[in-house]
């Protein structure tokens, strides 16, 4: 079986090159249209409809007068938005730099990109979101303030093949004795849940014996749901106090883990604290490469040997919470790909031809796996992402 490509919809593709036309090409542009970017710098933008901006490497928010600016990505109902291969960075103050910080609420896909933030600023706060991140890269760096890499807030987020990593104790560039500042933790989550494969979370060090300070947990979770399998997390060290706690998880929800290294920092940190499975069945779902027209796509399951799996493909489509199913879905609209049984090593392949047709280009497929021999089943994260 091939991709589909009749799923695609009619759509206008905008190539946007003047540094502040970003925010004009959004105003002109309707739900479903695309953005594609030349290289260099831009203007940050307030995105508030579903679109995709395709980056091709650009840097959003660098250089003078971007000093002050932060990206808003606030999508609709029944809309998605799709951010692809962007770089947002930070412009200058007279303090040093500051953060050019991303807030996104609704459903928002976030492919190959990097965020990098100063100041206290986070690098990623979803607020109210339903997020994937694939193959990205979240770092928070303190200069005069520190700041969490990953802030979600009744979220629910899906992230893959991606680094978290949180901002290390510092000082005023004065000196200590003005001002200094603490270690973050990478991710930090709030009445939200986090579904991660292969990715790591990296709290941050207290590399100096100028101050007293600790370091951060990899992750900080109260009242979420945790399921991270083939993930590292680690907690910050300090030269001068105490090591972190590597996950952090406050409240009555266990977190699940599936062949997932929680490192303590040092000196006196732990692995983890609160409700743990280390050995959970969580099923995970491998994408190689990214749909490529002209190309085979090959999606791997690994779970429990001898489970049921069907693999579901879709154009693109929010994620919702299933009775019978763990880990929320794609919803309505999923079509069935494959269905079988994982071998006795837990595994099954399915390679997916993309047809070479010139419609494909930017069209957002996500797939997911489900597994399982009776209730409640296991769902893999969200893969895919834009056809190149």
């Amino acid at each position: 079986m091939a991709l589909p490509h009749n799923s695609a919809v009619a759509q206008t593709v905008r190539t946007v090159s003047a540094v502040n036309g970003i925010q004009a090409a959004i105003a002109a542009s309707s739900p479903g249209d695309i953005l594609v970017l030349g290289g260099g710098t831009y203007d940050p933008f307030v995105l508030d409809r579903g679109l995709v901006i395709r980056g091709n490497g650009a840097t959003i928010g660098g250089g003078p007068g971007a000093s002050l600016s932060a990206v808003t990505v606030a999508v609709p109902p029944g809309q998605i938005a799709h951010l692809d291969n962007l770089r947002f960075t930070y412009g200058y103050s007279p303090f040093g730099p500051l953060g050019c910080p991303v807030t996104v609420s609704g459903a928002v896909r976030i492919d190959r990109c990097t965020m990098v933030t100063r100041n206290g600023s986070p690098a990623l706060a979803a607020n109210s979101a339903q997020l994937t991140i694939v193959a990205s890269s979240l770092t928070c760096g303190g200069t005069t303030g520190s700041g969490i890499a990953l802030q979600a807030t009744d979220s629910h987020i899906e992230l893959r093949d991606s680094t978290v990593t949180g901002s290390p104790a510092g000082c005023h560039p004065v000196g200590c004795m003005v001002w200094s500042f603490p270690a973050t933790p990478a991710a930090q989550l709030d009445q939200s849940s986090l579904h991660a494969e292969r990715s790591r979370f990296d709290g941050g060090s207290q590399p100096s014996t100028t101050f007293r300070s600790d370091g951060a947990s990899g992750i900080e979770a109260t009242n979420s749901a945790l399921w991270l399998a083939d993930c590292v997390v680690t907690g910050g060290s300090s030269a001068a106090g105490n090591g972190a706690t590597a996950l952090q998880n406050t409240g009555s929800i266990t977190a699940e883990l599936r062949q997932t290294q929680l490192v303590a920092g040092s000196p006196g940190g732990q692995p983890s604290s609160g409700p743990l499975d280390p050995s959970a069945p969580l099923l995970l779902l491998e994408l190689q490469p990214v749909w490529t027209r002209g190309q085979n796509s090959t999606l791997t399951m690994r779970g429990t040997p001898g489970n049921l799996f069907g693999l579901f493909l879709t154009p693109s489509i929010d994620s919702v919470s299933t009775a019978g199913i763990v880990e929320p879905v794609l919803a309505t609209g999923a079509v069935a790909l494959a269905v079988g049984t994982l071998d006795g090593s837990g595994n099954a392949t399915v390679v997916l031809p993309v047809p070479a047709v010139t419609s494909l280009l930017h069209t957002p497929v996500w797939c997911q796996a489900a597994s399982g021999i009776g209730l409640p089943l296991r769902a893999s994260t969200m893969a895919g992402g834009l056809v190149r």
